[in-house]
């Protein structure tokens, strides 16, 4: 998000052509960006979300305890 905003601003301070493109650009980045991230917290609390990464755990154990993965080969 820096690098866009840095670029952003560069184009606007030295006005170049590109100003106007570049801050929408940057603009719509960065209201991007800030939905995804609220998104993702807000998927944190969620149910399914928790159901989730439980799953994911249990399979983590499973192949730290196998030293590997567990299933074979699916053409053996």
């Amino acid at each position: 998000m820096v690098v866009v905003l840095s670029r952003a601003t560069r184009a606007l301070n030295a006005n170049l052509n590109s100003a106007g493109i570049e801050k929408n650009i940057a603009n719509l980045f960065c209201h991007e960006a800030s939905e995804r991230i609220v998104d993702s917290l807000s998927g944190l609390r969620a149910t399914q979300r928790l159901k989730n990464y439980s799953t994911m755990k249990s399979i983590a154990e499973e192949v730290l305890s196998n030293g590997g993965v567990v299933q074979n080969h699916p053409l053996d």
